[in-house]
């Protein structure tokens, strides 16, 4: 594994085509000014909702076009930071997207509160009225059932002025992350040295086969992490005291209620799913931990052992061109739209699979409704790798869908479903080599592909959600 480049240094054919949303910087200025202007022409609906239903489908219709256009020119700043944290070019102009959104939404703020002062029965009538309205009643549903919840025009105003800097513990985290955080070198069973990065670890070291690499790949990742403890662990409490404060002046009870009202799930469920897997998952974890033990022949197992390949003599390099086409063969089952959204991705530079310093750790599908998706992942010869881009495919043709069939201001799924289409599209993949093949040790290769995604999505995250919980308690 050689050395990180640096961003200017990778290949291009690897990285996304932003020009699809803009082709340089001076154009993302010049929108940046256009949207600035359009920030009147809802602003200007201030104090007038109550004259009637066409001045409330007037504003709702300013308001969709100011946000996506607003969206596309926060995505192009994001993506632009995501790629490479380190350029300052990507760092200011995420700056100035999110001063951007913290001018609009205090241009904005008064909606919500003057929707909610309507004479009771007020919008059932505009909706009875005026039949445009109609795509707009999900979000004035929203709006409605936030009334317990929502502060004075005033309040709420600069509750919106001030986003950038109640978001500020986040962004330092993405920072740090991107800029700061760095990791002494692994070392492999033959003693020689391998780089290590948040990318590297999550796609790549954490399932070596090799278990002298793996752990000193864990060791390093560890320490890397453990030298901005106290930094970390500050971001995360103030946090944690940010939304807790927001929570009680919005008169939630808790800041776990105004998560979940947000999402529209009820504590009932959230607090058994949490409860049932704090009880009854151990004794199952402890089987699977023991089977991992012997399949892998180690005298004890680690952390770091749990996703190590069952079969370390079996763990083939696979080329992004292969792994792509066997994504795109495997969504056939779902007809000719479907997997043309696939090929079109592959195709057209959707995907940002490359490995540079300063980009983004994980793997995100993020979503332009008029242009189309984008995707950022890291690419690393590995079937896991292909199970990441298969996933972020699948949100990838959940958004085409949902742009091509909804307006805007709906083509947002909830986050309690976002996940659906995207394992949906790993578990296509896992069945169509499954079926293609009666080699048992490839068999196993993609079943242990499974067993990752079952315990990433089910064990990983809910153990991060018992975090919360505890750390909101």
């Amino acid at each position: 594994m050689t050395a990180r480049s640096a961003r200017p240094d990778v290949p291009l054919d690897q990285t996304w085509r932003l020009d699809d949303l803009f082709t340089s910087v001076e154009e993302w200025e010049a929108e940046r000014a256009a949207i600035e202007q359009m920030i009147p022409e809802v602003s200007e609906f201030q104090g007038r909702l109550g004259e009637g239903p066409q001045v409330l489908l007037e504003c709702s219709e300013a308001l969709e076009s100011l946000m996506m256009r607003f969206a596309k020119l926060f995505t192009y700043a994001y993506l632009r930071f995501a790629e490479d944290g380190t350029n300052p070019a990507g760092q200011e102009l995420m700056g100035r997207a999110m001063a951007m959104q913290a001018m609009i939404g205090a241009s904005i703020a008064f909606m919500r509160p003057e929707v909610l002062s309507l004479p009771e029965g007020t919008i059932e009538r505009y909706f009875s009225e005026e039949p445009r309205l109609e795509p707009f009643l999900r979000q004035l549903e929203l709006i409605l059932a936030d009334k317990p919840y929502v502060l004075s025009t005033e309040t709420e105003t600069a509750i919106a002025a001030l986003s950038e800097v109640l978001d500020s513990p986040q962004m330092v985290y993405e920072w740090t992350k991107a800029s700061d955080i760095s990791f002494e070198p692994a070392t492999d069973s033959e003693g020689k040295q391998v780089p290590v990065s948040f990318a590297t670890y999550e796609e790549i070291l954490e399932i070596s086969p090799d278990v002298a690499l793996r752990r000193s790949a864990y060791a390093s990742f560890s320490c890397g992490l453990a030298r901005y403890q106290n930094a970390l662990a500050g971001t995360f409490a103030t946090e944690i005291k940010k939304n807790v404060a927001m929570a009680r002046i919005r008169g939630f009870e808790s800041a776990t209620h105004m998560f979940l009202h947000q999402q529209e799930v009820t504590p009932e469920v959230y607090t058994n799913l949490l409860d049932v897997i704090q009880a009854e998952l151990a004794p199952h974890m402890r089987r699977y931990v023991d089977l991992r033990k012997r399949a892998l022949g180690l005298d004890r197992i680690m952390y770091c052992d749990i996703e190590a390949p069952l079969d370390p003599d079996y763990s083939p390099e696979i080329s992004y061109e292969k792994g792509a086409q066997l994504i795109m063969d495997s969504a056939a089952v779902m007809g000719p739209e479907y997997a043309d959204i696939i090929r079109v991705a592959v195709e057209d530079r959707w995907i940002d699979r490359v490995d540079n310093v300063g980009k983004a750790t994980g793997a995100f599908c993020a979503s332009v409704y008029d242009v189309h998706p984008y995707i950022l992942a890291t690419w690393g010869d590995s079937m896991r790798s292909v199970f990441t881009i298969a996933h972020e495919l699948g949100h990838a043709v959940q958004s085409v869908f949902a742009a091509r069939n909804q307006r805007f201001v709906n083509a947002r799924p909830s986050l309690v479903l976002i996940e659906a289409p995207s394992t949906l599209n790993e578990l296509l993949l896992a069945q169509h080599i499954l079926e293609a093949t009666d080699d048992d040790r490839t068999r196993r290769w993609v079943i242990v592909q499974l067993l990752g995604t079952y315990y990433h999505n089910y064990v990983r995250h809910l153990l991060e959600a018992e975090l919360q919980r505890r750390g909101y308690a």
